[in-house]
Order: structure tokens, then sequence, then C-alpha cells
């Protein structure tokens, strides 16, 4: 269910913008400059990145392509599916061994069947199960934090100062990945807190020390897989800086600026469903009302994760993820205490909560399966329609297919060009490298005339295009206007999620 699809959009690459930006960066590092330029994210995800693309590099060499630096980073801009495909694999791994993680969490507050409920609700989650597809920090982030809570958990049943520590570097790992983990550190540090008074008293002493240790190691973790961020503080001040307007200012999106209800109505939607969220509401009354250690240090971590994205000012559902696998231990609590009370297999009650997401899941699987986008679509038409040379007009580049331009002198991989900036002498040889063809990939190349703020028509009167390109809006007026010299050749019209903005291609009149 979340292999269909793990090539979707290649070799462009061009759906997930976030994906083509650590994707990139960790490519750049065959440059030979070990600082990524990069402190949207922690470094931690891309040196991962990293090492896997050496192995494939590796593996060319004993095939007896023995490739340069420069001429395997201009492989890459030329082709980047095996690189894409290595980066989404390990999502893909990590979120099949973070359904594992969810297991072992479950057994621990409610025995083997609880485990393996918990397992089936967090491996059939819509939006944990798309977002194992993308070479994203995201998924990998969640199985760091579900570790965490995993071994906090472990800590807080036996005492053992080394399942704390294994909670607060697994914390750090996760923090290194992206940096809203860090409320996950209130995990073990609660795990700590409440192992103490349930073994001494209530009134007994807190461990300090330790929780000093407890909340130190994150951050030692995060310097030690993210040196740059004091090597290069100067960037990542400016990084930081723009990160916290996205929280504090609107970010005005297709649906405007998000509500403080935008978070649980995703929940309800797509990202888990209603049915499960209604089981994890009756799953947490349950631990919490009988007897023995209710998740109290699991909530240490939700609660105020939760808080701090209702209240800010981004509407990302995918800010919801590190969340999933908690709810999917509390839903599979609530689904096995709601089938003893009816006295009905706990099947049935798994199969009526589920029922809301699943459509919602086949279509997302679906879409996977396919590969479908308009853009990709519309760039193959192109290929197929439009001769090398001609000139282009293209609207909004963000929502364009990657037209491959003619004498560019640039990468088409900015990341990559930003990345080589620091090393001049390699930046020069990639592109001597890709200008001499060697990687062995030719698509065609256009010259290609963007639209900006000019009007439609007086930017083709101008530029007189072969074809012209338009998405959403500017498809409907335009090709009435420009009836006379261009005819519409083909429309891509989006029809499910994520086959990208509707486009419309023109061509020159012929007659």
């Amino acid at each position: 269910m979340r292999a269909p699809g793990i090539g979707f959009g290649l070799p462009h690459a061009i759906q997930e913008r976030d994906e083509r930006l650590v994707v990139e960066t960790a490519v750049g590092l065959f440059g030979g400059d070990p600082n990524p330029h990069l402190f949207r994210y922690p470094t931690f995800f891309i040196y991962v990145l990293h090492a896997a693309f050496r192995a494939i590099s590796w593996a060319w060499r004993l095939a007896g392509l023995d490739l340069d630096a420069p001429h395997l980073i201009a492989r890459f801009d030329a082709d980047g599916t095996p690189f894409y495909l290595a980066a989404r694999a390990i999502s893909l791994a990590a979120g099949l061994a973070t359904v594992a993680l969810v297991v072992a969490l479950g057994r621990r507050f409610a025995g083997p069947t609880a485990g393996l409920v918990a397992g089936i609700v967090l491996a059939l989650s819509p939006l944990h199960s798309e977002m194992s597809r993308f070479a994203r920090v995201d998924a990998f982030m969640v199985f760091w934090t579900t570790a965490a809570l995993t071994l906090a958990t472990r800590h807080r049943e036996s005492g053992r100062g080394r399942d704390a520590i294994l909670a607060a570097f697994a914390a750090g790992l996760a923090l290194a990945t992206k940096y809203p983990a860090a409320f996950v550190i209130a995990a073990p540090l609660a795990a700590a807190c409440l192992h103490a008074r349930a073994a001494a008293g209530p009134r007994a002493a807190l461990p300090w020390g330790r929780l000093l240790a407890l909340a130190v190691i994150p951050f030692l973790v995060l310097l030690a897989t993210s040196p740059f961020l004091l090597l290069d503080g100067r960037a990542f001040v400016a990084e930081m800086r723009g990160l916290a307007r996205l929280v504090v200012v609107p970010y005005l999106s297709e649906r405007g600026a998000p509500g403080p209800l935008f978070y649980p109505a995703a929940l309800a939607g797509g990202a888990f469903g209603a049915g499960l969220l209604l089981a994890a509401l009756v799953g947490l009354v349950a631990l919490v009302r009988a007897p023995g250690r209710p998740p109290l240090h699991l909530l240490a971590f939700v609660v105020p994760y939760s808080l701090f994205f209702a209240l800010s000012k981004t509407a990302y559902a995918r800010f919801l993820l590190p969340i999933l696998p908690v709810l999917a231990v509390l839903a599979a609590v609530g689904i096995l205490t709601t089938a003893r009370r009816l006295r009905v297999a706990w099947p049935i009650v798994l199969l009526v909560a589920f029922a809301p997401t699943a459509p919602r899941l086949a279509s997302r699987v679906a879409v996977g399966a396919t590969n479908g986008d308009t853009r990709i679509a519309a760039l193959r038409f192109i290929e197929e329609n439009v001769p090398t040379g001609s000139r282009v007009l293209i609207g909004d580049e963000r929502r364009i297919p990657p037209l491959r331009r003619a004498g560019m002198p640039t990468l088409s991989a900015t990341g990559i060009a930003r990345q080589l900036e620091s090393r001049p002498e390699v930046l020069g040889a990639v592109r001597r490298a890709r200008a001499a063809d060697v990687v062995g990939v030719r698509r065609p190349a256009y010259r290609i005339v963007s639209l900006g703020l000019s009007p439609v028509a007086d930017a083709a009167r101008v530029s007189k295009p072969d074809a012209i390109v338009l998405p959403d809006e500017l498809a409907d007026a335009a090709p009435e206007a420009l009836a006379a010299d261009y005819r519409v050749a083909a429309e891509f019209g989006p029809s499910w999620r994520r086959d990208g903005p509707r486009l419309v291609v023109l061509a020159r009149r012929s007659d």
C-alpha cells in the first residue's frame, strides 16, 4: 500500500518542493563542502541521504562506471531517479519501522492485541501512508519521535537509566531531523518524574541530575549531527528568522490563513479519520480511569505540540504526523474497550471506526500508484509535440512543468547551484560535463519566456512564442484572447488530489 507510487513524478520530482530541497542539498555535498548551506531543517537527514548516495556511487564504480564528483552531479541534474528512489526508500523504511514501534508501544499499554490493532491503525493512516512515500524529513522524524516515546515508556516502567538515556538520544535524533520535534524531549523528562514518584511516593524528591542530563542530551545530539548550526551561525539565525515568520504571520494558501480548528478538522478528515479519532478519545478516557500508569508522559509531548501548531499560522496537515502514533495506540485501546462493552469482536469495531477514512486512503493509494500529475502529463505532451529549440511562453513557473531550457547557464537543480557556489571549480566542471551531454540523457530543450506580470496577449505579441503553457485562472480567458493566432493543443484538468494544477497548452496556428 505504501510502496506504490514511490517513483511518483520522476525523473522530474516536481511535486514536493521540500523533498527536492533536501535531496539536491545531499547531492551537492559531493562537491566537497560539508556545509549544506541549508538550515530550514537540521542536517542529520541530509547527511543520511548523502551516505546512501555515496553507496550508489560506489555501486556504479563496481559496475565499471567511474564517475568523478562533477560528472555524478551532472548525471543527477539530468535524471535524479536513482537518488530520489534511494531517498524515498529510506522514508519508506522509516515509516514501516514506525509501525513496528507502535506495535511495541501498544503492547506496553494494553497487551499484545492492543499492539496489533495500533499497528493496523497507523499502517492504514492516510497521512502517514502517503508521507512515507516521499524523501521528506517528516517520516524520518516521526520514526525517532516514536522511538523516544517507546523508550520513555520503558524507562517509566523499569526506571533503568539506560532506557532514559536512549530515549533522550532518540529525541535528539528527532530534533536533529526537524526542529518541532523538540517537544518530544518532554516525554523522557515526564517519564523520569513519574517513575520517581511511583517508586518513592508522591512527595519524593525529583531526580534533578537525571532530568538535567535528559534535557541536555538531545541538544548535544543536535549539534553533533548538525555542526554547522554553530559553525555557520549567522546563516542559521537568518534562516530561523524566516521560519519564525511562518509561525506568527498568517501564511496565505489556497484555503487562506488557518484558524484554530484547522488541525482538528484535518485529523478528523483525511489525516486520521473521524471514527478513529473518536476511538482514540474513548481509549484516552479508558487509560486515565484504569488503575496503573496513565499515558501522562505521552501527553506531555502531544498536548504542547498540538497547541503550538493550533495557535500557529501555518496550514500543513503533515505537521500532525508525530502525534499519529500516539493516537493509533489510544485508538487501539478505545476499539478494544468498545468491543468488550458491546460484546462483539474487535475487528468489527475496527472496521466501523475505519470506515470514514477508507475512501480517502483508497484515493491516495490510487493516485500514488498511477503517478498521475497534470504537470507530468503536460511535460510529456510538450516534449512529444513541440520541437527542440522552440520558444515557449509560460505562466507561473511554480505551477508549470519543468521545461528544459536551451543554453541554460546554470543547473536546473537550483539547490545544487546554491551549494556549489562555495566550490566554483566544481560548479564549472559540472556545467562543462552537462554541456558536453556526457551523462547520456537527452530531452528536448526550449527557449523559455516567463510571463511575469505582463498580460498573456501582450507577452505573446512581443515574444511570438511557438507554444504557451498557462495554469489555473490564466487558462480561462487567454485561449479566447489569443484565438486568432493560437489554438488549444491540449488541456489537463485536475481530477485527483496531487495531480497538479489545471494546465492549458496553446500552439501557434499553422494556417
